[in-house]
């Protein structure tokens, strides 16, 4: 099966007002917004860009897949043609400290899926199967913990771990332990499991769900990419939080039953809106992206004074500066980042004040190989 891909690109959120009852459960109507340009480059202070170092070939990062912030030290999760991930690691002035290219523990090796912060300043990552480890701050591997059941993502919030499976199984797996999340506590201990499925009798590890996106930031958040939900996970389950009206109509699988997952995608692109993902909540915003068929929007809402967000990127090709779009929430920032592909988008960066972000920013790679962390705060 074909996993559809979501195209990042590195743009920003931009404003109008428009009014909804104060929820719990917030409605965002996005086919009555209209955009407006560069409201986050207007909006944001304490801008800092941070060049990541480049020391020789184990310090190359090729393709940022996620940051991970642990005190003043950055964790990136990086990305080869193939795929395959690995960490490195830098300080909190680009500096780079070290990197691990798999999990080398008792004489094996893992490869890594999935990682995210975890207690004590250490990290925790999945690795293609069904283990664990806790690993220590200089990236040595402290415990290992074989998990019963098959895990694809992981994320620490508030105490408790999450395993995410996207309804993926491994063999022979206890039918109690089926279910798409499963919350531990600190010390390993099932505190609660939910979403439960079931895997067919002839094929036992096999995805059975479409991609998804599943991020910690002040909130955990989750939404399928063919959906039109914002969900709030917790230890009792996964609750609605924002449901969100597109221009277009989202995909129902019920409606198209006979689909294969492989020819999806063109699908999506000609008819629907689809694509929630980059799901941030920060201090008083939800920001996420979405697609309207294959075009890629930027959007935000503050819950505290009911304003939506909305951007369309391909207006800001030729704009005088750009941040690019938070992809994590980074010890009280925003985090965005540039790279060598994704500077080369924009069409006038040598005419550039030579004191924008962007200009800066290409001076930086140009430089050092390696991309640029820009970290921010909203005023």
């Amino acid at each position: 099966m074909k996993r559809i891909k979501i195209l990042y690109l590195p743009f920003i959120l931009i404003v109008l007002g428009c009014n909804h009852e104060a929820k719990e459960e917030l409605s965002l109507n996005l086919s009555e917004v209209n955009s407006v340009d560069n409201w986050l480059l207007e909006n944001s202070s304490d801008i800092e860009i941070i060049p990541l170092e480049y020391n020789g070939f184990e310090s190359l990062v090729l393709s940022i897949r996620d940051v991970v912030t642990i005190g003043s030290d950055f964790f990136v999760i990086d990305s080869d043609i193939s795929n395959m991930k690995s960490i490195k690691k830098f300080d909190g002035t680009g500096k780079f400290r070290g990197s691990i290219e798999s999990i080398e523990f008792e004489y094996r090796n893992y490869n890594i899926e999935s990682v995210s912060e975890f207690t004590g300043d250490k990290l925790l990552v999945l690795d293609k199967f069904n283990n664990c480890f806790v690993l220590k701050n200089d990236l040595s591997v402290e415990k290992m913990y074989e998990l019963p059941f098959k895990a694809a993502e992981v994320a620490y919030f508030e105490n408790n771990i999450y395993f995410h499976s996207n309804k993926r199984g491994i063999n022979n797996q206890a039918d109690s332990l089926l279910f798409d999340f499963i919350v531990y506590n600190v010390n390993f201990e099932l505190v609660s499991k939910f979403d439960a499925f079931s895997i067919p009798e002839y094929s036992q590890n096999v995805r059975l769900a479409m991609d998804h996106t599943f991020t910690t930031s002040d909130k955990l958040l989750f939404a399928s990419l063919t959906g039109d939900t914002i969900y709030n996970v917790s230890p009792i389950g996964k609750a609605n939080y924002l449901k969100v009206s597109f221009k277009n109509p989202t995909f129902r699988f019920s409606d198209y039953p006979d689909v294969a997952l492989n020819s999806l995608l063109p699908i999506l692109q000609s008819d629907f809106s689809w694509g929630l993902s980059n799901l941030i909540s920060f201090n008083d915003y939800v920001l996420f992206n979405y697609y309207d068929k294959d075009k890629i929007k930027c959007a935000a809402i503050n819950v505290a004074n009911n304003n939506v967000a909305i951007v369309d990127p391909i207006k800001l090709k030729n704009s005088s500066d750009v941040l690019p779009w938070p992809r994590v929430v980074s010890g009280g920032f925003l985090l965005g980042w540039y790279s060598e592909e994704s500077l080369s988008w924009f069409a006038n960066i040598n005419s550039m004040d030579k004191n924008s972000v962007i200009f800066r920013s290409k001076e930086f790679v140009d430089k050092n190989s390696n991309p640029v962390l820009i970290r921010y705060k909203l005023k």
